[in-house]
């Protein structure tokens, strides 16, 4: 008995580690998606992670998930005279053609059609950020890579702290289409995002912040394409964009939950 307890304390220890809050791997973070930076969630599990430009791997602080896109060096910093550098300065101007990005994605549960969503998170946008001349995307979901994402949160051009949940279909294919601006801050914000895709690329989305709900909303969202019945989703979060060398740009997310639930569109 003492020793079955003892096996049955073994196995739930290694349950909480490989479920405790943690980065793994962050030097290994690439374009490579999973290959490094990934995320171990307590609710849900492995998130993989994907760097590429100028950002860097997430990291941990106090519960929260920081992703940061810090100013890129001066040139005299980047080459600082050695032989090493200054061979590596054609890559560096290569690397200016590449997005920025540092994300976050989620293999489960996975995205059916008909199926009721939940995503709960709360966010913030620390006070360094610098004011964007790009929008740029903290969180999306993309369904294919032809495609650019279908749904997402996207911090305006112009700014630094006012944001949109918007849209795609075949109508709004380019710049998309805002649904309900949302202002973020310093202090965390809390968001509840509840939605449904249809075969038929028809969606339904709510959207709560701060326990009040801003957004009930029913419409084309994706595109019905024959290729893609099946569905094939993906749900990011962190930062994307164009790049700006000169700028800095830090987000935190904490208390991620991303679940299926029953629904609220019946």
């Amino acid at each position: 008995m003492i020793f079955k307890r003892f096996v049955l304390f073994l196995l739930a220890l290694q349950f909480s580690q490989a479920y405790a809050l943690e980065i793994l791997n962050a030097e290994g973070c690439s374009e490579k998606i999973g290959n490094g930076g990934n995320y171990i969630s307590e609710s849900n599990g492995r998130l993989s992670g994907k760097c590429q430009g100028n950002a860097i791997a997430p990291k941990l602080e106090g519960g929260a998930v920081i992703f940061a896109v810090p100013a890129e060096k001066s040139l005299v910093e980047k080459l600082s005279n050695t032989r090493k550098s200054i061979s590596n300065y054609a890559s560096i101007n290569d690397n200016k053609q590449v997005n920025d990005r540092v994300e976050l994605t989620f293999a489960n549960p996975k995205i059916k059609f008909g199926k009721t969503y939940e995503l709960n998170f709360k966010l913030k946008v620390f006070p360094d950020s610098d004011i964007t001349n790009q929008s740029f995307y903290l969180l999306q979901i993309w369904q294919a890579p032809q495609y650019s994402p279908i749904f997402g949160l996207r911090m305006k051009r112009g700014s630094s702290d006012q944001a949109a949940f918007m849209i795609r279909n075949p109508e709004n294919s380019i710049a998309g289409k805002n649904l309900v601006n949302v202002k973020l801050s310093p202090q965390w914000k809390n968001f509840k995002v509840n939605f449904q895709i249809n075969s038929d690329m028809q969606g339904k989305i709510i959207i709560s912040e701060n326990n009040k709900e801003v957004l009930n909303w029913k419409g084309a969202l994706g595109y019905p394409e024959d290729s893609n019945i099946e569905p094939n989703f993906r749900l990011k979060f962190g930062v994307y964009k164009y790049q700006e060398p000169s700028k800095n740009f830090r987000i935190a997310y904490k208390d991620i939950n991303f679940k299926q639930t029953n629904s609220l569109f019946d």
